[in-house]
């Protein structure tokens, strides 16, 4: 389960999320710095830097984002921004 940005519904799936990703099709592109990790069995938590373009345009925006691990693998992951309806606009 993915929780984006903005949308209320989240994505859930491995098809669902390789479709909302946008794969090769996207026009956009998301550099990322990891300024810190915490991590217990079950969660991780990163903070992050985002520079995002997309054609001429540029937004920078920090996000916290937490993961659900279970068995090793993530499950489940929330984003919260600095600024939902920037980032919003940027990628509608």
């Amino acid at each position: 389960v993915w929780h984006t940005i903005g949308p209320a519904e989240p994505i859930r799936g491995k098809a669902a999320m390789a479709e909302g990703v946008g794969g090769d099709a996207r026009d956009f592109t998301i550099d990322v710095e990891v300024h810190d990790v915490t991590a217990s069995d079950d969660h991780v938590i990163a903070l992050v830097k985002a520079h995002a373009t997309r054609g001429d345009r540029t937004l920078d925006y920090d996000t916290a984002e937490i993961f659900h691990v279970r068995d090793g693998k993530l499950t489940e992951r929330w984003a919260f921004s600095d600024d939902t309806a920037r980032i919003t606009e940027f990628f509608s």
